[in-house]
């Protein structure tokens, strides 16, 4: 019996030690599936996450093209691509006086705006051929950065580099958020500013097409030929010094009659197309803050050579 007995003891002990060992291998085995499932969901939560996301940058990305106006491949964006959904009242400049230290006052216009208005306007004082008021403008290729936000923060730099220089300097928008037709524009300017300078950037289907340039009216306009002349020195002074401050390469000063935004002028006024948006590298290089110190130093080069041939 004894026999028996220790003979039946030794055994249950040693299945006591099995079904133990068995239930941690089961334990264990139970955790690292919970662990692979938790790994799972999170993978694929993060999954669905990316998407989203990619998404609403798709959404967000604008093409705006435009068609060509020259034989340089050069694509001016004078056509609005959408209609404010809201109406808003323009913003009024601040007024200023010839007190500056050299008595000179620079109305700059920061091309576009946020929306567009695709409402129409008279191409010129008294003219019976109607233009949209004023275009969205373009988008940079690379950067998705829209013309209208590159225009106005060279305005401000270039308001801020001036007024250091001793000019006075009238903004025609300090802000996305307005409705100014490009009449509008040019009747602001008028109001006192000796010269109109008005900022934009090109487009081209070609994306290898660089460069800058500035428009100016020809002689034979019918509008603003009496000061065509005038307008061509502050366009081939700025783009010259422009061009060799950026080292960007040079269209040159080119004429144009059919911007509104011109024909509505009777000061001095030119428009400079700093860089070409549809151009990959161009466009990076335009949101370089070394290069847009390039591009506003270059631009006020170019005024203070139009006064120094007065």
């Amino acid at each position: 019996m004894k026999s028996n007995y220790g003979k039946n003891l030794f055994i249950a002990i040693i299945f006591c030690i099995v079904v133990t060992l068995g239930l941690c291998v089961a334990a264990k085995q139970m955790i690292k599936m919970d662990e692979e499932r938790e790994e799972k969901e999170v993978f694929k939560e993060l999954n669905n996450s990316d998407n989203i996301q990619d998404s609403e940058n798709k959404d967000n990305i604008v093409s705006d093209q435009k068609p060509d106006e020259s034989k340089l491949e050069i694509k001016i964006t004078p056509e609005p691509t959408e209609i404010p959904q809201d109406t808003i009242e323009p913003i009024e400049p601040t007024p200023v006086s010839k007190d500056s230290i050299n008595g000179k006052i620079i109305a700059l216009d920061a091309g576009h705006q946020a929306k567009g208005n695709s409402e129409k306007e008279p191409l010129g004082p008294g003219s019976t051929e109607m233009k949209a008021k004023v275009a969205s403008g373009t988008t940079g290729v690379s950067t998705k950065v829209a013309e209208y936000i590159l225009t106005l923060d060279i305005a401000l730099a270039l308001r801020d580099e001036l007024e250091t220089r001793g000019y006075t300097v009238l903004m025609i928008r300090e802000t996305h958020d307005i409705n100014l037709s490009n009449r509008e524009r040019a009747e602001l300017a008028n109001e006192g500013a000796d010269i109109f300078v008005r900022l934009h950037a090109n487009g081209s289907e070609n994306q290898n097409v660089s460069g800058a340039l500035t428009i100016y009216p020809s002689e034979s306009n019918e509008f603003v030929g009496n000061i065509s002349n005038e307008c061509k020195k502050l366009a081939q002074a700025i783009i010259e010094e422009y061009c060799e401050t950026t080292e960007a390469k040079n269209q040159g000063a080119i004429v144009m009659d059919n911007m509104s935004g011109i024909n509505w002028c009777t000061i001095p006024v030119t428009i400079i197309e700093m860089g070409y948006m549809s151009n990959p590298k161009e466009d990076q290089k335009m949101q370089d803050p070394e290069y847009q110190k390039k591009m506003v130093q270059g631009i006020a080069n170019g005024i203070d050579a139009y006064f120094n041939e007065e």
